[in-house]
């Protein structure tokens, strides 16, 4: 039996690696057998988090391409919009390079420093409009799609599109 480790899809959460070592996710649930291989490979939209990019959750979710290699092709989607101006507390969890921290919106409220505060703790938003717009141009262009993969602000995209 194979295992799924959470920590290798996402090694630098410190939150995911405490759970993985509480919880397993076991790749012989998700990898087919031989015979049910045959036909076309699903195909999954991945949505990134705020301040990565496509690049970076690619990476990070090279486990579970690799658990699921054999049935589904997963396509990374960027985020239209550059996220420059943010706090040094989210600076520090970006898993992108400053050049290329990446968001499917932005929050239009600002801290006391003039930094854009944390999306989720923001009472309104801009860029969403071009998000929406971006999402509908790629299903429409490039889909179907199976399913959508989206981690903590992507997720949160993907669901716009239900």
């Amino acid at each position: 039996r194979k295992e799924l480790s959470l920590a290798a899809a996402f090694p630098r959460n410190p939150a995911v690696e405490s759970l993985n070592s509480r919880t397993r996710l076991l790749a012989t649930s998700m990898a087919p057998k031989e015979s049910a291989a045959k036909g076309p490979k699903l195909r999954i939209l991945a949505l990134h988090g705020f301040l990565q990019n496509a690049e970076v959750f690619h990476g990070r979710i090279g486990s579970i391409r690799k658990a699921l290699k054999s049935i589904a092709d997963i396509e990374c989607l960027e985020a239209p919009h550059l996220i420059t101006e943010v706090s040094s507390e989210l600076a520090s969890e970006a898993g992108a390079s400053e050049q290329d921290r990446r968001g499917w919106w932005s929050t239009a409220d600002c801290n006391q420093d003039g930094t854009k505060s944390r999306p989720a703790l923001s009472t309104s938003y801009v860029g969403v409009d071009e998000t929406l717009q971006l999402l509908h141009r790629k299903v429409r262009e490039d889909g179907p799609f199976d399913g959508i993969l989206g981690f903590s602000q992507g997720a949160s995209a993907g669901a716009l599109l239900c």
